[in-house]
């Protein structure tokens, strides 16, 4: 989580839009909620933006699948014992071509220790762990992976303490990004509003990448404007 308060990028954009002669006066509600698909957005271009670590119970079997609340996969850092708070030994990473090389490791002896995760290529909803999980066994792991930024909820835009979801490295991006979709609503009906808005855009998918990436504009364009 930032520093960088709710409130102050509202604002921020609030002037810059009044600057740029729109006369139309965007209701900060309306702004906070721009801001929120701006993070997701920000998320889907920059997987790392917002990592969460949390504890997990797995499933019997080697397959698994990511917990509620998660973007995609990212790693297994520790066994968690029986219940979710005994802190035991790290799981490494293995690749599943090596794995592989066993044709009966699915099938392997149950364990109640994990010992590798491994993923699963052009998956990023599932995973592999081993040994076996054991049915009706309680196996708690830790993990950390790209998370999706909780909506912010901001009721005070004069005093209000609530700061970004994001590193304060993001406040940047995400400001355009809500520009982008103030000029973006107006370009039906303003002349030039389009133009501005692509200018955000871009503006912003540079900051994220250090490039012009028409896919990451896709999908970023995709989420700041809600769908």
């Amino acid at each position: 989580m930032g520093t960088v308060l709710v409130r102050q990028i509202i604002a921020d954009v609030s002037k810059a839009l009044a600057d740029e002669g729109t006369v139309r006066q965007w209701p900060q509600t309306t702004l906070l909620n721009w801001l929120n698909y701006a993070e997701k957005a920000v998320c889907m271009v920059k997987p790392d933006a917002y990592q969460v670590v949390g504890t997990m119970a797995l499933s019997d079997g080697t397959l698994q699948d990511i917990p509620a609340g998660i973007e995609s996969f990212g790693r297994l850092t520790r066994n968690m014992g029986n219940d979710g708070h005994q802190p035991g030994i790290v799981i490494r990473e293995m690749s599943l071509s090596a794995m592989d090389q066993d044709l009966y490791w699915h099938m392997a002896t149950p364990g109640t220790t994990v010992e590798y995760f491994i993923r699963i290529p052009d998956n990023v909803r599932q995973f592999y762990v081993f040994p076996p999980i054991p049915i009706e066994a309680m196996v708690y792991v830790e993990y950390s992976c790209p998370g999706i930024p909780p909506d912010l909820v901001e009721a005070n835009f004069t005093t209000g303490t609530v700061t970004i979801n994001l590193p304060d490295s993001y406040k940047n991006p995400l400001f355009e990004l809500v520009m982008f979709r103030a000029f973006d609503m107006l370009s039906s009906n303003i002349p030039g509003m389009q133009e501005k808005a692509n200018i955000c855009l871009s503006r912003a998918i540079r900051m994220l990448t250090g490039k012009n990436d028409a896919e990451a504009q896709t999908k970023a364009r995709s989420l700041a404007e809600g769908r």
